[in-house]
């Protein structure tokens, strides 16, 4: 059974109730109603005044408009004691479930992700959880 939630005039309808979980929240993912073939996730983390404010500066950056590779949050809102919000789905597969690499590809993958980190830099962005479980290639 799905369900459908708002987020800042943002309709979506969650077609997988739990994503994953980790120490950041919930993460389920979901379709925009008015275009199903646009995947998103929906967050949510207790209404801590460090969570609000996080995703409240995320969203403002608009990380999808800085690059084409970052799906950070593009809406967000307070509700029932919880702080949601939505962004576009990053498909792709994990480290240890993925196809082995030739050292030309995994060169290109390097480079993709420093050009990225140096565009987060630029925004004054950093993320202090990075391992292998939370980079999908």
């Amino acid at each position: 059974m799905s369900s459908h939630i708002e987020i800042e005039g943002i309709r979506a309808k969650i077609t997988n109730s739990k994503l994953g979980q980790g120490g950041q929240g919930l993460a389920q993912k979901a379709v925009l109603v008015s275009d199903p073939g646009i995947p998103l996730v929906v967050k949510s983390q207790p209404q801590a005044k460090k969570n609000h404010v996080r995703a409240k500066m995320l969203t403002a950056y608009n990380l999808p408009s800085l690059s084409p590779y970052l799906a950070g949050p593009i809406a967000m809102t307070t509700r029932n004691g919880q702080v949601l919000h939505l962004a576009p789905f990053a498909g792709g597969k994990d480290v240890e479930t993925d196809r082995p690499r030739t050292f030309p590809e995994l060169i290109e993958i390097c480079h993709h992700l420093s050009c990225q980190w140096c565009v987060l830099e630029e925004q004054g962005l950093a993320h202090g959880d990075i391992a292998p479980s939370n980079v999908i290639v």
